[in-house]
């Protein structure tokens, strides 16, 4: 009779050190594209921000055709010939109007110049931070605004429309004090040090 050994059965698997290095190789993989998501994820807010901007900019001109030149400006005192942003709330009216609404009797054809997902019923419109967006309208007519201008160069514009960007900060409208470094507009603002 012949006797066999069973051999030992090699075992399947892989070894601690094994495991620990791949772990190491994706955490460093993570570690590398991690900036690299978060620069992009940062850049497409900015972008949805601008796009917001200027979607509401296309409804005020809409709605300045529509009523002969006229601007969905409230009765609450709006004020913009020093060149200063509106108010969240005056905003809010101003979007109200865009948005349909004749509250105010400013839209007294209740069309529809705004349609958009992001504002409420009560004309909250926030950027992409959590922030309501501000209107700058021209009411003297003259198409010049110089929202964040220090140079005698205005914005040849009946409307810009503002984001206080990820700082969630509005600065003084007429200086690129730090709070509007981060702005972002319907408009590129000269902001260039």
């Amino acid at each position: 009779m012949i006797m066999t050994t069973k051999r030992p059965t090699p075992k399947t698997g892989f070894t601690l050190i094994e495991l620990l290095v791949v772990i190491a190789i994706i955490g460093l993989l993570a570690g590398l594209l991690f900036p690299a998501v978060t620069a992009a994820l940062s850049t497409a807010k900015k972008t949805r921000a601008r796009t917001q901007c200027q979607s509401v900019e296309t409804a005020i001109m809409m709605y300045y055709n529509e009523y002969n030149g006229r601007l969905p400006i409230p009765a609450s005192g709006y004020d913009s010939s020093d060149g200063s942003l509106s108010t969240d709330s005056v905003s809010q009216e101003i979007l109200k109007v865009l948005m349909g609404y004749n509250d105010t009797g400013l839209n007294p054809k209740g069309m529809v110049f705004l349609e958009t997902d992001v504002a409420t019923d009560d004309g909250t419109f926030l950027d992409p931070w959590g922030t309501q967006i501000r209107i700058l309208l021209d009411r003297n007519r003259d198409k010049r605004l110089a929202y964040l201008n220090e140079t005698d160069e205005e914005h040849r514009k009946t409307a810009i429309v503002v984001s206080a960007g990820p700082d969630r900060k509005f600065g003084s409208d007429t200086s690129k004090d730090n709070d509007n470094k981060d702005n972002i507009g319907s408009v590129e603002f000269p902001l260039l040090d």
